[in-house]
Parts: structure tokens; sequence; C-alpha cells
């Protein structure tokens, strides 16, 4: 096992006994908890991996055992230690079936891999080679980010941690330890060069006087961690931008309302439609999903989609309520399934648009969730078991780093290609981010010069029982609609600049070679998105910013 396999293992095998009640550990439950990594580790004869996998869940077991031999007995150490013991002498049970079963996915898998590896690095290919012939600022981005990526997996340090420290690490260490990444002289020298290529009659000037590229670049000069300035993304929310007189408080408040694009309106009939289920108890809700309406007999897809969509997502939840599956705690995969599929489902009537799942090794610089056509995304997602408040690590982490820095890299593909500035400023991307039954929406525009802004909603909670259904669900479920309306009007706003007078332009322009041809708008699209610098084994420090 790699050592970049090795630390999502730790964290998987962490979670399944901290998570998993006591009395139902098993070693079946242990080995559909770290399936993915069953998979990762390829075929095999039945007898060896299963005597390699029990060999690690008797190791696992064994640390509860010995460890408490050494700690004060409470309650909840005894029952560990007993059903430890337990698990160790009792009779092998028979895994042929899971392995079986596992074949046939992995055999699948490898499958669907080859069909998709050979589709994306020819459409990688070509996507790199018009960017060149169109802009030599954008070139190459995406084929020389892929080595880098893939070289940070092989150098990533293998810590030496005892079994026990496996199952009792701290989640905030490892998000930091993945997280907070040291800038080196060559990450500050790319940022140099990037801020370099700015003409400085485009970029945005504030009422104060100050120049917020200026600002970004000087802050992101003290930086000794990478931040989202060094990709020229800011956050308005982001209290270091004022703990370290970056700007003012009146300034950050210019940023946040500049052109800002305020959360669509949901429309007063379907809003009303929703109204209806501020229901707080299991009957008054089952009495509204059977009533009799008159969409329901004549039902019409463009026109009651969305009625629908309410209507199943209620349903997909009280079965949940009824079941009191919300009062347990999940795996992120069971909460993407059962939860956060009313996400999924959303986006089932927009034409040419998929809600894909990322699996384990895209997802760390893809997101969980790609929105996505054929050949564009407008939105990513990322999902977490865990939630432990406003600053929990998920939220932090994801909504700090590496979700703007996602939306930011389509937002770019989103706006090469556009000829109009104004077209441009009106794009957005949306990002959710998931931390148990928690959700925040993230939105990314460029309201002018070279800067993306990122923007965000309240954060919602699906609660854990039915008493504050109305109160709670609802708005989540509107949070929904209105991201889905976001991308919506980001594909019809590229749509219409097809057909205006620079559109028609470029189209006439499309197949000529000469540089000198280059549209105008490339201003947004400049400059990409800062890769993340590689790891360091250097000290870890207390602060980003020195």
């Amino acid at each position: 096992m790699s050592a970049f396999t090795k630390r999502f293992y730790e964290a998987a095998a962490s979670d399944y006994f901290e998570e998993t009640e006591v009395s139902s550990w098993s070693y079946q439950g242990f080995l559909e908890a770290m399936k993915p990594f069953c998979i990762a580790g390829g075929r095999g004869s039945v007898e060896d991996r299963d005597f390699l996998w029990r060999k690690k869940f008797n190791t696992c077991l064994k640390t509860f055992v010995n460890d408490d031999k050494q700690s004060s007995q409470n309650d909840l150490c005894m029952e560990q230690q007993r059903v430890a013991k337990f698990l160790l002498n009792q009779k092998k049970s028979d895994t042929t079936f899971f392995w079986r079963n596992l074949d046939l996915e992995i055999e699948l898998a490898e499958k669907q891999a080859i069909v998709k590896r050979k589709s994306q690095i020819d459409g990688l290919d070509l996507l790199d080679t018009a960017r060149n012939q169109q802009n030599g600022v954008l070139a190459s981005d995406l084929s020389a980010t892929t080595p880098k990526k893939l070289r940070l997996m092989e150098q990533l340090s293998d810590t030496e941690l005892s079994p026990r420290q496996i199952l009792k690490r701290d989640q905030n260490e490892l998000a930091t330890d993945d997280g907070e990444v040291q800038m080196s002289h060559v990450d500050i020298t790319r940022f140099k060069e990037a801020y370099e290529q700015m003409d400085d009659t485009k970029k945005w000037v504030l009422s104060s006087g100050k120049v917020v590229e200026d600002q970004l670049y000087k802050f992101g000069l003290k930086c000794t961690h990478e931040h989202l300035c060094h990709s020229f993304i800011i956050d308005p929310d982001d209290a270091s931008l004022m703990n370290e007189k970056v700007f003012t408080k009146s300034e950050i408040e210019e940023i946040r309302t500049y052109r800002r694009q305020a959360l669509p309106n949901m429309p007063q009939d379907l809003l009303a439609y929703l109204v209806n289920y501020k229901k707080s108890n299991i009957s008054d809700l089952k009495d509204l999903l059977f009533c009799s309406e008159s969409w329901k007999s004549a039902y019409n897809r463009e026109r009651d989609f969305d009625r629908d969509w309410i209507r199943n997502t209620v349903d997909n939840l009280l079965r949940l309520y009824e079941a009191k599956s919300l009062d347990k705690d999940h795996s992120e995969a069971w909460l993407n399934l059962h939860v956060w599929s009313l996400v999924d489902r959303a986006f089932q009537n927009v034409d040419g648009i998929e809600v894909e799942r990322i699996g384990i090794v895209l997802s760390l610089r893809r997101g969980d969730l790609i929105i996505r056509t054929m050949s564009k995304e407008f939105g990513c997602g990322e999902a977490g078991r865990l939630f432990s408040g406003n600053n929990g690590t998920k939220i932090l982490r994801e909504r700090g780093l590496k979700t703007p820095k996602v939306m930011k890299d389509q937002f770019d593909d989103l706006c090469a290609g556009q000829t109009n500035e104004n077209t441009v400023r009106k794009l957005r991307t949306v990002g959710f981010i998931h931390a148990g039954l928690s959700v925040l929406l993230l939105t990314l525009d460029s309201p002018t010069g070279y800067i993306c802004r990122i923007s965000r909603s309240n954060l919602l909670r699906i609660p854990s029982t039915v008493s504050e259904f109305g109160k709670r669900v609802l708005p989540v479920i509107m949070l929904v609609w209105k991201a889905k309306k976001i991308v919506c009007d980001t594909i019809e706003i590229m749509g219409n600049d097809d057909n205006n007078e620079d559109g028609l332009e470029a189209l006439q322009r499309s197949c000529d070679n000469d540089p000198r041809l280059t549209p105008p708008h490339q201003i947004v699209c400049l400059l990409s998105c800062f890769d993340t610098p590689e790891k360091k084994d250097a000290e870890k420090k207390d602060k980003r910013c020195k």
C-alpha cells in the first residue's frame, strides 16, 4: 500500500471503529467500510486477500485489548475490550461471496477506466492544443498539472503510526496535513511571474484607491503556506484579510457587494408549493404526499418537474425519519446516496447536464461531485461524514482552498471562447460543501479585473428529527433549487453570447490560425489557478502568514 493510499486507509479505519456502535463491530462490516481500498489492492486469491485484511482487522482489535490494559477502565473502554476479545477469538466467517463480488466490481471498473482514460487523454490533448493556439498564457495548464499531481502522490511522506494512533488520530491534524502546503522559492517565483503578466489598466481599483490585485500579491508574498490569494481568488469572509491589514472593513464590504449577483428567487407558485410542506410531524407530511393534486394527473415534465422533485425529496427524507436513520452516524457514501442525492436529482430536467460522483483519487483535485455537460463543468461539491460547527475541519478546509480552486478552474474553462467581457462578468460556478447533514453553497464570479470572488450562503442543516422539518429542511431544498437556477442561467448566458455580434464575428474567425486575431476577452482567463505546492517535511507552523 502506497503512502498516499495509506493515509486514507488509516482515516477510514479510524472512522469505522469510532463511528460504528461497538456492538456492531464485525469483520464483514470492516470489509464493507474498507471496500475502496480492497478494490485498490487489485485481484488475488480469496485466501491471500482474506488473510491480509483479517490481519489488518485483528491488528486494530488488538490495540483496544492491549491499550486498555494500561489505561483507566471506563464503561466504553471495557465494552470495546470485551467486544475486541470476542471478535479475536471468534470462528472465522466465510467471506468468499464478498471477494467474488469484489472481483466483478474490479473487472467492471477496469473496463470503464480504460474507456474513460482514453477519452479523457484525447480530450485533454485537444483542449491543450487549442488553448496553446488561442492564448499562450493559458497553454499547457492541464498537461503540466497532471504530472505534478502524480509526483505529489508519490512523494507524500509515509508517517510511522502505531495501530492505536491509526484509530485515534486527530481529524484536524489530518486536515492540516493535506490542506496546508508550504510555499517554496519556486512557488513564489511562479506567483510573481503570474502577477507580472497583468495589465495595470485592467486591475480592480477600490474607491479608497487600493488595487485588489496588488494587495493580494503583497499578501501572497508574506504567506508561508498556500492561500487563495495565490490564485487571485478573494473570499470576503476570510478573516486573515482584515487580521493581516490587507483590506479594511469598508473595503471588504465593497469587494463583497460590487456587482454582486444575489442568489436567484424561487418563483412564487413553486415557493407556495414548497411552503405546503412546512410541517413538523410524519402524519401531516404523509397526508400532503398522498393528497390529490391536478398537476399529478396531468403531469408535464417541463412545467411540473420541480414540484415533483420537491415531493420526491420530501418522500425520501420522510422514509429516513420513519426509520430513525438520521439519528445515527453514517459514512460519506451512505449520506451521498440517501440524503445528498437530492442534489443529483434536482438537475435531471436540465438538458445535457449530469451530476457525476468522483472516486477517491480524482476527488483530491476535482471534488467529490461535478456538475457538467460533456464539454463543460458548472459546479462541484465536497462531502464529509462529520460536522463540528461552522469552524469544523471539513467546512474550513473545503471552503477555504480546495473547492474555490476547483470552481475557478471551471470558471476559467467557461470563459475560454467567450468574446464578450460583459458576458464573462455574468458567469458563475457553484460549489456544494457537505459535512454530515450540513450544507453550504459557494458561488464564484469575476466582477472586474483579474479577480475571482467567492460568495456563500448561510450554513444549513437537515435535522435528525422530523419535528424541525419545516424550519430546516425547506431552506435546504430551496438552496439546491437556487444552485440549479444559477447553472441554468449560466448555460443560457453562454448560449446568448454565441448569437450576439461579437459571437458571430468570433465564429467567422474560428478557422483562422493567426494569433493576431485572438479575441480581447482573455483578461478574465489569463491567470489559471495556482498549482498546489508539493508537500515539504518541514515542521508545521501555527500560522499561514509571517
